[in-house]
This record gives C-alpha cells, sequence and structure tokens, in this order.
C-alpha cells in the first residue's frame, strides 16, 4: 500500500531562488536577512544527511535589466572579474548549462585536469579556487607541496589561492594537514569557516585561503582574473 501524500517521511525540501542575482545591492538594495545562505545551507545539509528528496528552483526573469535575467551578466563579471573554469569532465559542463543555467560567457571553459592545467597555462590570476575535495573524495595529487607550488607560481602578485573543504571543527586533521602543507608555499595561511560558532557534531564547509601578502589583494576598479578548479 502506497504512503499517504501527508506522510512527513516523503515530504521533498524546496529550495527557490536561491540566487547570486539577488546579492546585486544597487538593484534589490540593501538586505536584511545575513544569515540566509548558511541557514538554508544548514538545511539541505540536515536534508541530505537522510536522504531526503531536493528540490531546487531558478527564478529566471524575463525583464532583461534584471539581475536574474538568464543573459545577465554574472555579479562577479560586473565586478570586472574574467573567469577560466577548469572542469576535468564534460559532461559536468552540458549538465550546468542544461539544469543550472551556465552560459558560455559566463566563464571561458577549459576541459582538462587542473594540476596538469597549472603546469602548462601561461597565465596568471588573481585568485585560484580549488572546489575539488568533497567530504569522501580528496583527489591527492591537489594537496601536495608541488600543487601549491604550481598555484602559486600562477598568482599575480598578493594573490590568493582559496580551498573550499569540508571538515568537522576547527582541528579536523585535514584542515591541519592541509594548513602545513601549504605553509610549505605560502607565508599566510587563513581558515574561514562558514558557520560560527561551530555546531557540534556536523561536517561544515572550510574555506584555506593562502596569499603571500594577506590583506594585500588589489580590488581596485579594474580587470581580475580568476581560476576555479572542480570535479577532478
Amino acid at each position: 500500500m502506497p504512503a499517504p501524500l501527508d506522510d512527513p517521511a516523503r515530504a521533498a525540501l524546496l529550495v527557490v531562488d536561491v540566487q547570486r542575482g539577488l546579492d546585486d545591492v544597487d538593484h534589490w538594495g540593501a538586505r536584511n536577512n545575513p544569515a540566509c545562505e548558511d541557514n538554508i545551507a544548514a538545511l539541505i545539509a540536515r536534508w541530505r544527511s537522510e536522504g531526503r528528496p531536493l528540490v531546487y528552483i531558478r527564478h529566471d526573469s524575463v525583464e532583461p535589466d534584471s539581475p536574474l535575467a538568464p543573459e545577465v551578466p554574472t555579479v562577479y563579471q560586473r565586478a570586472g572579474w574574467t573567469v577560466d573554469a577548469v572542469e576535468i569532465d564534460s559532461a559536468v559542463t552540458r549538465l550546468a548549462a542544461q539544469e543550472f543555467g551556465f552560459k558560455p560567457f559566463h566563464a571561458r571553459v577549459v576541459h582538462a585536469d587542473g594540476r596538469r592545467y597549472l603546469a602548462t597555462t601561461r597565465e596568471r590570476y588573481d585568485l585560484i579556487v580549488f572546489d575539488a575535495y568533497g567530504s569522501a573524495s580528496i583527489p591527492f595529487h591537489l594537496v601536495t607541496r608541488e600543487a601549491f607550488a604550481l598555484a602559486k607560481a600562477r598568482l599575480e602578485p598578493g594573490g590568493i589561492l582559496a580551498l573550499n573543504v569540508e571538515a568537522v571543527g576547527w582541528h579536523h586533521p585535514l584542515v591541519e594537514s592541509l594548513g602545513s602543507t601549504l605553509r610549505t608555499s605560502f607565508a599566510h595561511v587563513v581558515v574561514v569557516t562558514r558557520a560560527y560558532p561551530l555546531p557540534p557534531q556536523r561536517t561544515l564547509p572550510l574555506s584555506i585561503r593562502t596569499s603571500p601578502v594577506l590583506g594585500g589583494f588589489d580590488t581596485s576598479p579594474r580587470t581580475h582574473r580568476l581560476a576555479t578548479v572542480s570535479g577532478l
């Protein structure tokens, strides 16, 4: 016999209009809910941990000047950034276009292994993001001294290497090991949590940011270069 429609075990979580376009202060005005994304992330994490269904709904505006219009440049593009996205699996790029609104003008996509790209490219970047570390899968060739030295060699003076890492608490072995390895190439290593105080027994995404000159990052109006390495 099928479960009734009001069975809580069958409930799905609907995540509606959680989009970067809503961060456009010039268009919408200042927000009054700065903790919104963290609260949503906590709900999503709890829902996933219980194996329940998630449904994401995106707002595509028909107004051409709306930050939520599909063809409007992203927030980072309007701030003067250009982006190179390095993705090893072309199927991920196709899925991003089909399901998440990725457009060719959002970034220049390079289908390659991230470390090999860093070893062969002549490009230099203001910011490099390693977004390839899942909670159950750490690509070992992107957590070595050699990998971090390659990233540093591709940074402009004062540039930043950012890592998106999932760990439980400040002193998780993964965080401490990464910090020790990063210090072989960078003078400054900072761990930034997305939620504080740290809830007990909860996995949190942490970001390790490194910079040869902490606080020396140039934010003046000009074209900045960003490389994101993911899906490895």
